[in-house]
């Protein structure tokens, strides 16, 4: 039996059918499609985020990784946050390189920065050193605001730079700064090659005076060629200069001295044969103070026999954070070094350099009893005299560990080569002259102490923020932080351990 030959409306309900079938095949592959790439954007989001978590948490980890070893930049001592730039461009030199998965890559910037409470042991770095190994802020033109002698030997500063806010002179010395730190003048600089500044170079740090109270100080105590001082103030030169203050030993125990010497005949402080200022430290060690003393009881001063040799007799701020002392001159004070052995070690700070010597810009009480007044009469005259001198052949030997701050007066300093004779923590004053005695000596005359750490004990905790951008911005800036982390070092680095005490993605 035949079939029935098509019609047209057969024909036509084909076609309806097939596209019917077509739409909804379509319809069906691009809900699946969709779905595919909605799934591969979220996978590649993901991804991306699980990279910028990744670098972020990279970033941390090297920058605890540097502290431990102590190899971040300044050791993290500055209040303002020490930055760490991780990634110098894109490719292979990008910090987190892009990943199979990922085509982002990123370069990072880690701040740091010290909760300052809870540092101890010590920090050396930019919050606690002074810009300048020797800076001189005198400005006049008729006077020389450094000069250096005598003919051919080296006078080295290390570790800072120097700068004349007047002229240098060096035509009778040689003056040795080391790389990469430099030499700078708003004036002439004869004898050595200098990068002219413009006027001022810089300008007065305007350190703070110390804080103790300006009342008499107590009668010093002395027995058996040893003499012991006590903080406060001194407005007579004769305490000094004669009994207990010209005996063969003196200690200075730790404090502030202000010394103001308008009550006598000679404004003029000649030290004695030796003078020790701050924590003595014992001769069997280095890093042991004396023990049993006590500047009011004269029995006690028989352990001063156990006194370390210079340099070492006192403990320096750059190792240990001992109580030093801090020397205040008002008026015209002065001190002549004559053929004396001083060694001053000024107390640490972690947030501004330790000064041990400090010349009066304006008059202070502080709530005291007495005044300390500003330096005045020939300290601040042209080519006048001098608040601080060793000069001549009285080859005197000092070390001052500490900054020396007398933005208004002149120091005049001989270097005694056999002795290391030097200033540990740089100069800021009006005018320096230095000199050289014997041969060439081989330690710097002005030093400021290299950046790092000490100290055997404590912790310091330390904040660190990471900051993430495209692998093609170099340096890496600042803005939306990627991870927060809070973390304790160990102070006896490097290698030291560490612990974290938060850590928190924000990417």
């Amino acid at each position: 039996m035949t079939g029935s030959p098509r019609t047209e409306k057969d024909r036509g309900a084909t076609l309806i059918i097939v596209l019917m079938l077509v739409t909804i095949i379509a319809t069906v592959l691009g809900v699946v499609l969709s779905n595919v790439s909605t799934g591969v954007k979220s996978t590649n989001a993901y991804s991306d985020a699980a990279s910028a978590s990744y670098a972020a948490d990279g970033a941390a980890q090297a920058a605890l990784t540097r502290l431990s070893r102590g190899t971040y930049p300044n050791l993290c001592a500055s209040k303002t946050g020490d930055s760490l730039q991780l990634g110098s461009g894109g490719g292979s030199a990008a910090f987190y390189p892009a990943s199979g998965s990922s085509a982002h890559a990123y370069n990072a910037t880690v701040t740091c920065s010290p909760d300052t409470s809870t540092v101890s042991g010590g920090v050396i770095g930019g919050a606690n050193k002074p810009p300048y190994a020797l800076l001189t802020l005198g400005t006049s033109a008729a006077e020389t605001g450094q000069l250096f002698g005598q003919a051919n030997k080296d006078v080295t500063v290390a570790n800072g730079s120097v700068l004349s806010d007047s002229s240098i002179n060096a035509s009778k010395a040689t003056l040795i700064v080391n790389s990469p730190y430099s030499i700078s003048a708003v004036g002439t600089c004869t004898g050595v090659t200098c990068t002219k500044i413009a006027s001022p170079g810089a300008p007065d740090p305007a350190y703070a005076p110390p804080s103790a109270p300006v009342s008499t100080a107590p009668a010093p105590v002395c027995t058996g060629g040893r003499a012991a001082f006590r903080p406060g103030l001194y407005t007579d030169a004769s305490v000094l200069n004669s009994g207990c203050g010209q005996n063969g030993l003196v200690w200075f125990s730790p404090g502030a001295y202000y010394f103001d010497f308008k009550n006598s005949g000679s404004h003029t402080w000649n030290v004695p044969a030796r003078v020790v200022g701050g924590t003595p430290m014992d001769s069997a060690s280095t890093s042991k103070p004396i023990t049993g003393l006590d500047p009011a009881t004269a029995s006690t001063l028989s352990n001063l026999s156990a006194l370390h040799s210079a340099p070492g007799g006192c403990s320096s701020p750059a190792v240990a954070a001992q109580p030093g002392v801090e020397f205040v001159f008002g008026g015209d004070s002065a001190i002549d070094m004559g053929t004396s052995l001083m060694e001053l070690c000024a107390s640490y700070s972690s947030s501004a350099p330790p000064i041990a010597i400090y010349g009066l810009k304006a008059d202070i009480t502080n709530g005291g009893t007495g005044t300390a007044h500003a330096q005045s009469g020939c300290i601040v005259t042209v080519n006048g005299c001098t608040f601080m001198t060793s000069n001549g052949n009285g080859h005197a030997e000092i070390h001052v560990n500490g900054m020396v701050y007398a933005p208004g007066a002149w120091v005049d300093a001989t270097y005694k080569n056999s002795a290391g004779q030097s200033f540990n923590w740089g100069l800021a004053v009006r005018r320096f002259s230095g000199d050289t005695v014997g041969s060439t000596p081989t330690d710097p005359f002005i030093e400021l102490p290299p950046d790092g750490t000490f100290g055997t004990t404590g912790f310091s905790t330390v904040y660190l923020t990471v900051y993430l951008c495209d692998a093609s911005t170099t340096p890496c800036p600042v803005g939306t932080p990627a991870l927060r982390a809070k973390a304790v070092i160990g102070s006896t680095a490097p290698p030291a351990t560490v612990t974290v005490l938060s850590w928190t993605n924000l990417k």
